[in-house]
């Protein structure tokens, strides 16, 4: 293991500020219009979806991943569903109540969780401001 010394602390500190200072932030969704993505027909609110990318996976078990996002107006849900294929979801702006496989939380800004195939998962957007859940879909 490396030892830390002054200049390794100095450095890390004056990365960790550069990233900070040019607004660095590879993960945030942007603040999207109204009008921008596809209706999800069984949301109430003007939910939409934006889709982003597609490739084919590397990973054995999926044959591809598709990353889109899900945009939530204030007072805008989805119901409990069914989900189709595993998933990685990501909060990336505003703050929504999940129901993942009957367990309720909340899912603030940068926090991440994971949807299974066959399992079920609701979400509301209960706050004032847009709320964006980013998904990576692994498909088989």
């Amino acid at each position: 293991m490396t030892a830390l010394n002054r200049r390794t602390m100095f450095l890390a500190g004056l990365g960790s500020a550069v990233a900070v200072s040019l607004g660095a932030d590879p993960a945030a969704a942007e603040h999207y219009p109204a009008d921008v993505g596809e209706p999800v027909p069984e949301a109430t609110g003007n939910v939409r979806r934006v889709n982003l990318s597609e490739r084919p996976s590397t990973i054995p078990a999926y044959t591809k991943v598709r990353m889109l996002d899900i945009v939530f107006p204030p007072g805008s849900s989805e119901p409990v569903e069914e989900m189709m294929a595993d998933m990685v979801c990501h909060c990336t702006e505003g703050e929504l109540t999940v129901t993942n496989d009957g367990k309720e939380f909340v899912a603030k800004a940068g926090d991440v969780w994971t949807c299974r195939k066959g399992g079920t998962e609701g979400l509301v957007n209960n706050g004032s401001s847009q709320a964006v859940m980013r998904v990576a879909v692994l498909s088989a």
